[in-house]
C-alpha cells in the first residue's frame, strides 16, 4: 500500500490506518481525519480510495430513494476484514472484544461485509445500502429487491430486548415497501408476532 499511494511518511499513514479502525461503521470526514493525522483531505481521500481499490475497505452507500425524512449523504465505510480492524485496534482476546467500546461496531462490520460476500458468492450484485436521516434515526443495512426494502438492524447484544426492533419498527411504519424486517444480533432466533424476524449472526441470510 505504501508503494501504491506513494506514502513519504509511514508513521502518518499508519496513524491515519487506526484512526479509519476507529471509525468503522461511521460516517467518514476526510477533513476531520486530515486534521488529526496531519496531511491534507485530498490526501485522505486518496489513501481511502487507494484501500477500496485494494479490496481493503468499501464503502456503503446511502439509500437514496424517497422517504419522507431528509437523508445523509455521506457513506460508512467498513473493512472487507474484520480482524484487521481488530488488530489495528490493538485486540487480541474474545475478552478484550467484549470490553471494547467500538464492539457494536465491530458486530456491524462482521454482519455488513457477510452480506457483501453472500450476495457476491450468489452472482448477485451488492443492492445494499444503510439510512440515516438528519435527526439521527438509522437503518444499518438495507437490501433492495423489485422496488421493496429489506430493513434489517444490527445489535451485538446476546440478550434480546424488545427495544432492540424500535427503529425496524419505525421504518416498517412509515415505508410500504419494507418486507421481511429483520434484527440481527448474537442471540438465539426468534419470530416475533408483529412479523420482524430476529435472527443469529450466523443464521442469517440476507
Amino acid at each position: 500500500m505504501r508503494q501504491i499511494v506513494n506514502v513519504k511518511d509511514l508513521d502518518s499513514f499508519e496513524r491515519f490506518l487506526v484512526l479509519l479502525a476507529g471509525r468503522v461503521g461511521s460516517l467518514v470526514n476526510a477533513s476531520a481525519l486530515a486534521g488529526e493525522v496531519g496531511v491534507s483531505a485530498p490526501t485522505i481521500s486518496g489513501w481511502i480510495s487507494a484501500l477500496e481499490a485494494s479490496f481493503l475497505v468499501f464503502r456503503l452507500r446511502p439509500w437514496h430513494g424517497k422517504i419522507a425524512k431528509r437523508m445523509v449523504k455521506t457513506p460508512k465505510l467498513y473493512f472487507t476484514e474484520p480482524g484487521l480492524v481488530a488488530s489495528l485496534l490493538g485486540i487480541e482476546t474474545p475478552e478484550q472484544m467484549l470490553r471494547d467500546p467500538l464492539r457494536g461496531n465491530l458486530f456491524e462490520n462482521l454482519v455488513v461485509v457477510e452480506a457483501l460476500k453472500q450476495r457476491a458468492n450468489a452472482g448477485l450484485p451488492p443492492n445494499l445500502w444503510f439510512l440515516r436521516t438528519s435527526d439521527g434515526f438509522e437503518i444499518d443495512l438495507l437490501r433492495s429487491s423489485a422496488r421493496q426494502l429489506r430493513p434489517v438492524e444490527i445489535k451485538s447484544a446476546v440478550t434480546w430486548r424488545d427495544t432492540l426492533a424500535s427503529n425496524i419498527r419505525a421504518f416498517v411504519k412509515e415505508t410500504q415497501t419494507a418486507f421481511d424486517p429483520t434484527v440481527v444480533y448474537d442471540g438465539d432466533d426468534l419470530n416475533l408476532s408483529s412479523g420482524i424476524f430476529v435472527r443469529n449472526i450466523r443464521s442469517f441470510r440476507v
